[in-house]
């Protein structure tokens, strides 16, 4: 298995590579990745209200980089849920998690989504 991160914060390389990660300095709006580049991907968005529009465009980047049977788990903000979860329905991503979480003491969101099969 090949491990990749990617941060829009450069001083985050340094820690991430001590997990074996191949690490990116970019913005989840604009990955520098093909198109169905990976797998499976698992991310935690920033929980701050403001962000949210951009992690619904991340999450459009996220399903461009995965493969048709990938799998994208994300933790968003509880406050941020509903908005993401459209954002998801609008993606044809296939829900298999939705749950909310007490991250201690912080409301959180669990999301698991795969691309529907399209059949054609």
């Amino acid at each position: 298995m090949k491990v990749y991160s990617s941060d829009i914060d450069p001083i985050l390389r340094h820690g991430l590579r001590d997990y074996g990660a191949e690490h990116s300095v970019a913005s989840v709006e604009k990955l520098p990745f093909d198109a169905g580049f990976f797998d499976a991907v698992v991310t935690e968005a920033p929980f701050d209200e403001n962000t949210t529009p951009i992690v619904a465009k991340g999450l459009e980047e996220l399903a461009r980089v995965t493969t048709p049977k990938a799998s994208i788990v994300m933790m968003t903000g509880e406050n941020q849920a509903d908005f993401i979860r459209k954002k998801a329905i609008a993606l044809n991503l296939e829900s298999y998690i939705d749950q909310s979480v007490d991250r201690k003491g912080t409301p959180v969101h669990i999301f698991g989504w795969k691309k529907k099969f399209k059949i054609k």
